[in-house]
């Protein structure tokens, strides 16, 4: 699954559409996987860059990167190793996801596992805040709209159209 941009999958390929970039741009992607197996270092695959190079006539240019991730329950190695940025960014996706669902329950009428998840979802985000520090900044401003999202379904008047106004907002 991949955050932020559009993708499309071709058996073991992954295409992902950055859009057009400018000298000095950058692109960040942030996609999730699942890895099983053994523990230790794992290759992943290799991301392969791909465009047209227009100080050359756009000539097709490309660079390659291999991946792989180390595997390990080892917590004070994944503390060492954790990319706040990154850890921020994950933690953000994950209250979007979840909102956009107690969006959902809402609709059709859920209301209490509607607040159920919404509390849980703003509970999460909070816990995250303790060790992202200054990177935490949009998700601590995302966890404030939840809580505030939260208080209003709390005295929402008890009516579908109460909840749903709600949501709309």
């Amino acid at each position: 699954e991949i955050h932020g941009y559009t993708w499309r999958q071709q058996g073991n390929k992954v295409f992902v559409d950055l859009g057009d970039l400018f000298s000095g741009q950058t692109r960040s992607l942030l996609w999730r996987i699942r890895v099983t197996g053994a523990m230790g270092h794992r290759p992943l695959g290799t991301v392969r860059f791909a465009y047209e190079d227009t100080g050359r006539k756009g000539a097709p240019m490309s660079v390659a990167q291999n991946l792989r991730v180390h595997l390990t329950r080892d917590k004070r190695l994944l503390g060492r190793s954790l990319n706040k940025t990154v850890a921020a960014r994950v933690a953000e996706v994950a209250l979007a996801e979840d909102m956009k669902e107690t969006a959902a329950l809402v609709e059709q009428g859920r209301y209490k596992e509607a607040k159920i998840k919404l509390k849980r979802s703003s509970t999460r985000a909070r816990t995250h805040l303790h060790t992202l520090g200054a990177a935490g900044t949009s998700l601590r401003e995302d966890a404030n709209e939840a809580e505030a999202l939260m208080d209003e379904l709390e005295s929402a008047p008890s009516s579908a159209s109460g909840y749903k106004g709600v949501v709309k907002r």
